[in-house]
């Protein structure tokens, strides 16, 4: 049985690499849903972006942001992650394996980057992308303003836990 929804987030569609499987965000009523293949498995939400989720290397994993309580959550839709104050949807990112998804976010102004569901460390950077290297670390860059206020680029690898 097919789920009806009330609207369909028309940015947030998004096909597999594979071209196998379909995900998007989706209001039901007055909740937001993780969307894949036609079924929703996850819990309501506040808000959804409306940006494209992310799959996975190997197209089995699929992930994307949403607001409940006015908390930032990373969402797949079979699992939702710790809630955080902020977060960014751009900052999301699959291991080549597929094994681990790792993103920025922030609590009580510190930005903390996540991996598989842990805080890995704290900085007072802000940063935006995470890149893998391989299925054992991850990149962040970003910015931060030094003691003359001049933004000079920021870049930390991370071992994944």
């Amino acid at each position: 049985e097919k789920a009806e929804f009330d609207f369909i987030a028309p940015t947030s569609v998004r096909f597999s690499q594979d071209s196998q499987h379909l995900a998007y965000s989706a209001r039901q009523g007055q909740r937001f849903r993780l969307v894949l293949d036609g079924k929703t498995g996850n819990q309501g939400y506040d808000d959804m972006p409306d940006a494209p989720s992310l799959f996975s290397p190997d197209n089995r994993r699929v992930a994307t942001v949403a607001r409940r309580n006015s908390k930032f959550v990373a969402v797949e839709p079979e699992h939702e992650g710790p809630q955080y104050d902020e977060g960014w949807d751009a900052s999301l990112a699959f291991s080549p394996d597929s094994k681990h998804l790792a993103y920025v976010a922030v609590r009580r102004g510190r930005t903390i980057i996540v991996v598989d569901d842990h805080d890995t460390c704290e900085y007072e950077s802000a940063f935006r992308k995470l890149v893998f290297e391989g299925s054992e670390s991850v990149r962040a860059v970003g910015t931060r303003f030094d003691s003359a206020l001049r933004e000079e680029v920021v870049s930390v690898a991370i071992k994944v836990p």
